[in-house]
């Protein structure tokens, strides 16, 4: 681990929401599903370099907590990676993992993690 490097973390429900992404991919093309989701697995990684070189997430209205997004696209399928990023703690910590045509997240919804 480089010095300007971030831990990444996910929280519990970017986890569930992962597995939940794969097991739909599974169902619909399946035999990308292992090639996406490693994709997704190094993407999630990406951001322990520079991770605000992502935009702030628009489900993040008030703008309090600095919730960024990355887009991961592949296959014509776009996911959305929510996350914070702590400087002084030199942290990741992802929220969310979204299908990019679902509806945003309301308020609430992006705080049951117990780790923001």
């Amino acid at each position: 681990m480089s010095v300007n490097s971030y831990r990444v973390e996910l929280g519990p429900v970017a986890e569930d929401d992962a597995e939940r992404a794969f097991r739909w991919f599974l169902e619909v093309n399946s035999l990308h599903a292992v090639e996406w989701y490693d994709g997704l697995v190094e993407i999630i990684e990406s951001l322990s370099r520079n991770p605000e070189r992502c935009a702030r997430a628009p489900d993040d209205k008030r703008r309090r907590r600095g919730i960024r997004q990355l887009l991961y696209v592949r296959g014509g399928t776009t996911f959305r990676i929510l996350f914070v990023a702590k400087k002084q703690e030199k942290l990741v910590h992802v929220l969310r993992i979204r299908h990019g045509v679902r509806r945003r997240l309301r308020w609430k919804d992006l705080f049951i993690d117990e780790g923001t």
